[in-house]
């Protein structure tokens, strides 16, 4: 019998996506539905922001209640 096969593939790391934002909201929408569009998933956003006046941490926000704040913390 083939030992590779018998061998237990080890778990998908868990990937930690750090996010500093200011007046962003015209660039993260993008941004973040490029790391929801990813293969690997085992990730975690963690996002801060630093006093935007823009729709940043509503789009934070939209985010981490449709993905769960296991997945995008802010």
């Amino acid at each position: 019998m083939d030992e590779r096969a018998m061998t237990p593939r080890p778990a998908a790391a868990r990937v930690a996506v750090l996010i500093c934002t200011y007046q962003g909201a015209h660039y993260l929408r993008r941004q973040l539905d490029t790391i929801v569009a990813q293969t690997h998933e085992e990730w975690v956003v963690h996002a801060s922001d630093d006093g935007s006046n823009d729709d940043t941490c509503a789009l934070l926000r939209e985010y981490q209640l449709a993905l769960g704040a296991d997945r995008v913390q802010i």
